[in-house]
């Protein structure tokens, strides 16, 4: 019986001492899920307007296709969408305002990010922006988010 209670303590010690070493590698070992973009389309009156809740834990580009003309992009950071606030863990993903001449219906780039939505842990919610793209309200533009992209750039308006 003393044995068993000397190997059941010996067995405990060693897990004890382990604790240390178990956290140090947990600080050292990054878990990578590579990028993440999560894009959700929100209801809007006003027409020619595209809306999105943007959500990324990487840079990341707007696409449009089957679309010829000038679109603006605004992106809002902070703010409430019917009473649910969005974007207190977020950053900027790129300029505030850009604006964007797509010359042909296939996919051009009108928006490029170049850091995540994400600055800190959060929700993705908390870690969101809105996307707003201004459009010929007589179109409808396919928009596409994507990680990378080997798109041509559309023109500057």
């Amino acid at each position: 019986m003393k044995k068993t209670r000397y190997i059941l303590l010996a067995f405990l010690a060693v897990e004890i001492a382990s604790i240390p070493t178990a956290v140090a590698m947990l600080k050292t070992v990054s878990l990578d899920f590579g990028p993440q973009i999560a894009a959700a389309q929100l209801p809007t009156l006003t027409p020619g307007h595209s809306r999105y809740l943007v959500s990324t834990n990487a840079d990341f580009t707007v696409t449009a296709s089957d679309y010829v003309g000038e679109m603006r992009v605004i992106i809002q950071q902070r703010g409430e969408i019917a009473g649910l606030s969005f974007g207190a863990a977020s950053q900027l993903p790129g300029p505030a305002y850009a604006c964007a001449a797509t010359r042909h219906l296939s996919e051009s780039v009108v928006y490029r990010a170049n850091r995540p939505t994400a600055s800190d842990a959060g929700s993705a919610v908390d870690q969101a922006v809105v996307l707003v793209v201004q459009h010929d309200p007589a179109a409808q533009p396919e928009l596409v988010f994507v990680a990378e992209t080997d798109a041509p750039e559309a023109v500057a308006c």
